[in-house]
Parts: C-alpha cells; sequence; structure tokens
C-alpha cells in the first residue's frame, strides 16, 4: 500500500507516519476515516443528503457514514467493483452500527433513480460498503470530501491506538477474522 495522496505530515500526530506501504499506513486510513466519518454524519451510518446543499441527482447526493456520493465511483476502477460486489451479497455489519442511532425517513430518502439510487441506499445499509468504498476514494479522490480539503477531519493518536489494539489482537489470533465470516 502506497501512502495516501493528499495527506502530508501535518495532518498527522507524531509517531503516524505513512511513508512505508504496510499495516500501519493501513491502519492509519482507518483512522482518518473515522475522523471523516464523525465529521461528515457525527458517526451515524444512516445519514442522508446534506438538505442545505443541492445534490439531489442519483449522481450527486451524498449518503451514509461517510457522505459520499455516486460519482465518486468514477476515481478508481475499484469502486464499481465493489458496488458490484456489495449490490450482489448486501453484508455490512449494520446491526452493530444501529446501535444508539435513530434513523429519520428523511435519513432514509434517496434521490433519482438507478445505480445512484442505489448506492444511496447501499451505503446506508451496508456501513460496510460505505467504509470500503470511502476508503478506496480517498486513496483516489481524496477532493471529493469537504473536511479532508479543509483538515477539518480529526486525525485522533487515540483512535489510533484503539485500532493498534485491534490490529495486536488478530494478529496474535488470526482465527479471530474467520469468526466475522
Amino acid at each position: 500500500m502506497m501512502p495516501l495522496p493528499g495527506t502530508t505530515r501535518y495532518l498527522l500526530p507524531r509517531g503516524m507516519n505513512n511513508d512505508t506501504a504496510g499495516a500501519d499506513t493501513l491502519r492509519h486510513l482507518f483512522v482518518l476515516l473515522i475522523g471523516l466519518g464523525m465529521r461528515e454524519s457525527s458517526g451515524k451510518y444512516c445519514e442522508g443528503r446534506d438538505r442545505s446543499a443541492s445534490n439531489t441527482t442519483a449522481e450527486t447526493a451524498e449518503a451514509g457514514l461517510f457522505q459520499t456520493s455516486f460519482n465518486a465511483r468514477t476515481a478508481s476502477p475499484l469502486l464499481p467493483t465493489r458496488f458490484a460486489a456489495y449490490s450482489e451479497n448486501p453484508s455490512g455489519f449494520v446491526d452493530v452500527f444501529k446501535e444508539g442511532v435513530n434513523c429519520s425517513a428523511a435519513d432514509l430518502e434517496n434521490f433519482g433513480s438507478g445505480d445512484g439510487e442505489e448506492f444511496q441506499r447501499l451505503s446506508k445499509a451496508c456501513p460496510a460498503f460505505a467504509a470500503e468504498f470511502a476508503a478506496l476514494g480517498l486513496r483516489h479522490l481524496r477532493t471529493h470530501w469537504g473536511p479532508i480539503n479543509r483538515k477539518g477531519a480529526e486525525v485522533r493518536p487515540e483512535c489510533d491506538a484503539m485500532l493498534r489494539q485491534v490490529q495486536d489482537a488478530v494478529d496474535a489470533s488470526p482465527e479471530l477474522c474467520s469468526a466475522l465470516e
């Protein structure tokens, strides 16, 4: 894995270096995703589009935890592939993300029709899809997210420490991952 494009050292707290491909860089991407998700939707997996914006087409209506729109798919051939895979098998840990969250009818509303509308629905119904799509999107199209452009997504060392504990647990017991299947 290459360092995150557009992510400069001043965005990263001391000790979070992305100069070398590997597990640390991947973990730092998820630290950034958590900061982005909290900024975009307060961590609410079912967040609908920003009602103050005029993005009401199937291509541009943002949806889900990371407020991603369907037009981001053009940044990498991997993005449409992930959309197709999750469309065929829409699993995505929604039960975990539902804990303590209330979704309104307005949140669940989708705009337009066709694949763009399905993208919005899938982004809310399958948080794992939303996370994977946003992670790939950040690697190829960082400018899609205002909080990233404005450096408003917090990159927190304590978040990195938490994910490091998860990484260490999986490294120590690889069978943990098979328990998720």
